[in-house]
């Protein structure tokens, strides 16, 4: 494992653990998996009472963020060392691996949530998004998302299957990624937005279920 890059689940603007964290670790890199918690619009989860310090943050979006702002934004640096990495980017680790980030997913308490607001249709991956993959002519080592291809059999975590969760797993998100998990066959996949901890093979591909910060289990180290 690599201790010096650390994958986290989502956050939810929980700062203050996230600061703790970062503080005691001092890691050179973040791998965050979405529902980072960014909204500009709303004070209380004012993203600049994160203090990275020397660790560069990389996050995708999960379907909880304000998609306007991300829309709107003038650098992909939203403070400093906190990047926002857009569906179908790569970063090139110091080993050389290649990590794809492509975020989004279905909210499953939108009935909840105000249009514009706290919600925003754009959580879910569009078209557009997609065909940024097959403009990608380097190897996928690793994979961050928000939530995770068909193929990855979530639910055997869960003892039952309530209203949410069946939901979760109808994600149109879930048939983009599994066309993305054919197409570049990563060797490591990690994910959130279950809230569950949990591991697994599909064919060569060993992916890993992150719980939310500050839960157990909501942070490893990257293998």
């Amino acid at each position: 494992m690599n201790s010096q890059v650390i994958v986290v689940g989502d956050i939810h603007a929980e700062w203050s653990p996230l600061n703790s964290f970062l503080n005691k670790k001092r890691p050179e890199m973040v791998l965050q998996t979405g529902d980072f918690g960014f909204w500009p619009r709303i004070p209380k989860f004012d993203i600049r009472l994160l203090k990275p310090k020397n660790t560069g943050i990389h996050w995708c979006d999960g379907n909880h963020e304000d998609h306007w702002s991300l829309k709107d934004r003038s650098s992909n640096e939203i403070i400093p060392n906190v990047f926002f990495q857009p569906r179908g980017s790569v970063l090139t680790l110091s080993d050389g691996r290649n990590v794809l980030f492509f975020g989004g997913a279905h909210s499953v308490d939108k009935d909840m949530r105000q249009l514009g607001y706290d919600w925003f249709p754009e959580e879910i991956p569009s078209y557009v998004d997609f065909e940024q993959l097959d403009k990608i002519k380097v190897k996928i080592d690793i994979v961050i998302s928000h939530t995770c291809p068909n193929e990855f059999e979530i639910e055997k975590g869960y003892w039952s299957i309530p209203g949410s969760i069946r939901e979760k797993i109808a994600d149109p998100t879930r048939d983009l990624l599994s066309v993305a998990l054919e197409m570049f066959r990563p060797s490591l996949w990690y994910f959130g937005h279950w809230h569950i901890q949990m591991r697994g093979e599909y064919k060569e591909c060993h992916w890993r279920a992150m719980n939310m910060c500050p839960e157990n289990n909501w942070w490893m180290a990257l293998e």
